[in-house]
């Protein structure tokens, strides 16, 4: 399955980030509107890459 760039942005924005980040965080480092991100962000957390505290609302990456 092809990853996409703003995927890879994510990806590489909370490899960098010393914590996990709202979608309203990474969507400003990645220059685009949330509702742009919310989409990639899904597909990272279906795939397992990407893990969501329902508490916080923030994203971590998953540590393989």
């Amino acid at each position: 399955m092809r990853v996409g760039k703003t995927e890879d942005a994510i990806v590489g924005i909370l490899q960098k980030s010393n914590k996990p980040l709202t979608i309203i965080e990474i969507a400003e480092h990645v220059g685009k509107p949330p509702k742009k991100v919310f989409g990639p962000l899904r597909k990272l957390f279906e795939e397992g890459k990407v893990d969501c505290d329902i508490k916080t609302h923030t994203y971590r990456l998953v540590k393989e």
